[in-house]
C-alpha cells in the first residue's frame, strides 16, 4: 500500500513569517496529520499558539483518523 505525504508551510502576513509546517499522510484508509512550530516562530517574542490544544513547544502535535 503506497503512502501519500503532503507538506504545507504555514506563514503569516505579507512578510510570510514562518509559523510551522503541517504534514498530512495517508496510507489506504489510515490518515494522520502532524504540525510542528518553526524554530523562528518559537524564538519570536510576538509568537502565539495557533490553537489552545497546541501550546508553544518544539515537539510535533499529531492527530489521526481512520474512517469506519
Amino acid at each position: 500500500m503506497a503512502k501519500t505525504t503532503r507538506r504545507v508551510r504555514v506563514a503569516l502576513g505579507e512578510a510570510l513569517r514562518p509559523v510551522g509546517q503541517l504534514v498530512f499522510e495517508a496510507a489506504g484508509r489510515r490518515e494522520t496529520c502532524m504540525f510542528r512550530y518553526a524554530a523562528e516562530w518559537l524564538a519570536d517574542p510576538a509568537r502565539f499558539a495557533v490553537a489552545p490544544t497546541m501550546p508553544l513547544a518544539g515537539t510535533p502535535f499529531y492527530t489521526g483518523a481512520s474512517p469506519a
